[in-house]
Formats: structure tokens, C-alpha cells, sequence
């Protein structure tokens, strides 16, 4: 007779063979490594159970959206999803109900989104979102790279970037979770890396590197103010990202620099007149200006 802990290791492991030559080998790995353990594989076993029905593709698909969900997520294997990542995620019922009837290829796409292989060009999925991609709240376990909505009400800059980071495959959806909501000025650098400075009479060299990511902060860092505005490069000196509604003239009676103070529509602006209204601005030219770093995707912290 088997037994119920035999039960759940097989489930497991069909799941895993069914995933084999789906999903790319990476997130294949990160999923077995993390069953690896009898204990682990026998709480996995039970959380992807469904109710009684004929085992088919589909219900392969389920059990392997709720895997992803369990060992990335809900348990927190690797330790890296947040309290908060984990809370915003929502429910296996959630998850089970979303995808249930979904057809197959859709389910795996979104197994997908657990994955951070991808390397679309992060300026072409912000371009394909235009200048007002929408206001939802995220609903991350129902999520897939075809996704094209920003999700929150006004986000700031870097909650632009980190959702590019994400569309593109270049991040995973529980890095998503944990860090769309959560960056600010004191952790980015932790989470998108250091930035290498770019001395800004060399500053002609990026304005073409389409798909880059870029910085532009306090020459003198004071507090927390360290970032000034994050935004993706897209070519012909201009860059796009939230919080980007234009510049004031120097003196203007209008308050602030609309891309610090201003609504935080997603939009293009022009890279220099951006160095040139930081530099003009009171708050950052006492500060001695402003940098521009690029920050490399190497450098970044994206699971």
C-alpha cells in the first residue's frame, strides 16, 4: 500500500518531469534543488494537491504554478522573499482558482515569470506600455510577461524600472513582489547595484545605449537622498520612466522640477536637460550637482 508521504514525493516528482524541456533549465534547477530534502518534498507534495479528477496536462500545469508558488514563495526556501513579498503574493486558492482553466501554454508562461533568464531589451517593454499603461493593484500569482499594465496609482521611478527589470525576464516575479512596492531611496542601490559614474562631459557616450539602465543622484549624499531619478535609456539622448512630466526653467514660479515634485506619469524626457534642471536646482546644486551612473545588470540583485 502507499503511503501518503510516497504519495506526495511522486506528485512532486511528476511535476518536475512534467516541467522538464517547459521551463528553462535554470528555474528547473532552482525548483529540484529546493525539493532536495525528503521534509521539503513532502510539504510540497501536499500543497500541490488537487482535488480528485483525471490526471491530465492540465492538471500538470496547475500542480506546477502551485509548486513555483510554495517553494519560492509561500515557504521562503531560498529566504529571500520578504514578509511583504510573501503577503502581497496571495493565496494558493487564488492561484488554484486564476489558473484552473486556463489552457496549458498560459499556465507554463506563467511558471515562466518565477524564472529571470530573459534578455528583452528593458526600452522596447516600456515603449510597448505608451505613456498611461494603466492603474491596477498587482496581483503577482496571476501574473505573466505579457502583462502590460504598471499595476500601482502614480509609481515612482524605480517601481518602473523594477517592473521592466521584470517584463524584460531579466528579474523573477518573487523579486517582483518582494522589492515593486518596497524600493526607496535608501535600499535601490542595494537591490539595482552601485552605478558606475559617468563624468558628465563624457556624457555623449551613453545617450545611445538603448535598454540601460540610469541614475541620477546627489553629487554630495546627504541622508537618504541619494537617488534623484532612475530611468531606462532609449536612444537618441532620451530616456523613459515614471515621475517624467518635464522641466521647469530655472526660477519658474511653477513648483520644483516636475520629474522630482510633479505626477508620476510614465513618460520620455531628454537625458541632458535632466543634468541640466538637477544642476540648476537649488536642492542638488548645494549639493554640488548631480552624478549619472549606468547600472549594469551584472551588478543587480534580481534572484
Amino acid at each position: 500500500m502507499t503511503s501518503v508521504f510516497t504519495s506526495r514525493k511522486k506528485r512532486v516528482d511528476a511535476t518536475l518531469e512534467f516541467l522538464t524541456d517547459r521551463i528553462p533549465a535554470a528555474l528547473h534547477t532552482q525548483l529540484t534543488q529546493a525539493v532536495s530534502l525528503e521534509a521539503h518534498k513532502k510539504n510540497a507534495g501536499a500543497y500541490i494537491r488537487l482535488d480528485l479528477g483525471r490526471d491530465s496536462d492540465a492538471r500538470r500545469a496547475l500542480r506546477s504554478i502551485l509548486l513555483c508558488q510554495y517553494l519560492l514563495v509561500d515557504s521562503r526556501s531560498d529566504g529571500k522573499v520578504t514578509a511583504w513579498g510573501k503577503a502581497s503574493f496571495g493565496t494558493k486558492a487564488s492561484t488554484k482558482d486564476h489558473w484552473k482553466n486556463r489552457p496549458v501554454i498560459d499556465i507554463i508562461a506563467g511558471v515562466k515569470a518565477y524564472d529571470k533568464s530573459g534578455t528583452v531589451n528593458l526600452a522596447d517593454k516600456l515603449d510597448s506600455l505608451g505613456t498611461d499603461p494603466g492603474d491596477i493593484v498587482f496581483a503577482y500569482n496571476k501574473m505573466t510577461r505579457e502583462t502590460t499594465n504598471l499595476g500601482a496609482r502614480e509609481p515612482i521611478c524605480y517601481q518602473s524600472i523594477a517592473f521592466a527589470l521584470w517584463l524584460s525576464g531579466r528579474a523573477s516575479l518573487p523579486w517582483l513582489s518582494t522589492w515593486y512596492a518596497s524600493l526607496n531611496a535608501g535600499n535601490c542601490f542595494q537591490q539595482l547595484g552601485p552605478g558606475d559614474e559617468i563624468q558628465l562631459d563624457q556624457i555623449d557616450r551613453i545617450l545611445n545605449l538603448r535598454g540601460a539602465v540610469i541614475s541620477f543622484r546627489a553629487r554630495e549624499i546627504k541622508g537618504p537622498q541619494t537617488v534623484n531619478h532612475w530611468a531606462v535609456i532609449t536612444g537618441e539622448g532620451k530616456a523613459v520612466g515614471s515621475n517624467t512630466d518635464g522641466f521647469n526653467d530655472a526660477g519658474s514660479a511653477e513648483p520644483g522640477y516636475q520629474f522630482i515634485w510633479g505626477k508620476r506619469r510614465f513618460g520620455k524626457f531628454d537625458i541632458q536637460e535632466c543634468i541640466d534642471a538637477c544642476n540648476a536646482n537649488t536642492k542638488y546644486s548645494d549639493s554640488g550637482g548631480v552624478r549619472v551612473a549606468i547600472h549594469p545588470f551584472e551588478a543587480m540583485d534580481l534572484w
